[in-house]
């Protein structure tokens, strides 16, 4: 057996095997975008089966619905993403901003105190 057909095969058996890893990531375990919970009302949204009790969570915001067989509901921690923190913003109890790479969630109202540096406004999520 000569080298160059050897070295097709090793090439042709690397190309499935991508082949196979690319199309597991695409179809079925690759990355989804979602905004669950909503990042406008923080809220969850479910689809209940009306006969089966079955339950799923959608991305109510992205589009998704109910079918006829299922009830809709929603519920929230009352939690609210606010974005980025800013020093010129009051924010409210539960309120959530990501600030320094890390997300930290209002315990009292508050405006100008850096969640970093004021434990007792701010606690890390």
């Amino acid at each position: 057996m000569s080298s160059r057909s050897t070295l097709g095969r090793r090439r042709g058996l690397i190309g499935f095997v991508a082949g196979v890893v690319v199309t597991a990531a695409v179809v079925g375990g690759g990355a989804a975008i979602a905004a669950i919970p909503s990042t406008t009302t923080s809220t969850y949204t479910a689809c209940v089966n009306k006969t089966s009790g079955a339950t799923r969570v959608i991305d109510y915001q992205g589009g998704k619905r109910c079918t006829t067989a299922e009830r809709t509901i929603t519920w929230g921690k009352g939690y609210r993403n606010r974005g980025a923190w800013s020093a010129t913003t009051t924010y409210a109890p539960l309120d959530v901003v990501l600030t320094k790479g890390s997300s930290y969630v209002a315990k009292i109202a508050s405006t100008g105190k850096a969640p970093v540096s004021n434990t007792s406004s701010w606690a890390l999520l």
